[in-house]
């Protein structure tokens, strides 16, 4: 009996590493991924749901940190991913749709599919959050960048 149990353990360990589908991470530090910069300046890190070194591959969720230095601009943008930030340090003035407020540490903000938002860091410090895109029923188009439409003119570099 031990050696059927060992056996049935054993075929469905070695069916599970061969899944293509599988993870090739669980886990990731975020100090293991290099940050990428727009052009004015924000800079951000893809932990889940991209295929670079130290990034966690997944079809249909992205995951990461999103960096606004002081005194930057990100203008009204929209896309077709629903998006989460969870504010970690710093504050900035937010706009999702029509609601604009202060967010600050502690600050969880939901922006619904395809609505235009934009954060304005009028102070020294940066703001430093984590965010999520999810794909809508499963359809990994929502994270095409032809699904990314700035509705306000990019700022000048920094």
């Amino acid at each position: 009996m031990k050696k059927l149990v060992f056996l049935s353990v054993l075929l469905s360990t070695t069916s599970a590493l061969a899944d293509p589908v599988a993870p090739t991470l669980t886990h990731t530090e975020a100090d293991a991924v290099p940050w990428s910069t727009n052009s004015f300046g924000v800079r951000w890190k893809d932990l889940i749901g991209a295929d670079g070194p130290g990034q966690i591959p997944q079809q249909d969720l992205r995951f990461g940190m999103l960096e606004i230095p002081g005194h930057t601009v990100y203008p009204g943008h929209r896309h077709a991913a629903p998006e989460l930030y969870y504010v970690i340090s710093g504050r900035a003035m937010w706009t999702v749709g029509k609601d604009t407020f202060e967010a600050t540490a502690g600050t969880t903000i939901y922006t619904p599919a395809d609505t235009v938002h934009r954060m304005v860091n009028a102070h020294d410090e940066p703001v430093v959050t984590v965010w999520a895109w999810w794909a809508p029923g499963g359809d990994p188009a929502a994270f095409d960048p032809d699904a990314y439409e700035f509705t306000e003119v990019l700022p000048e570099k920094p």
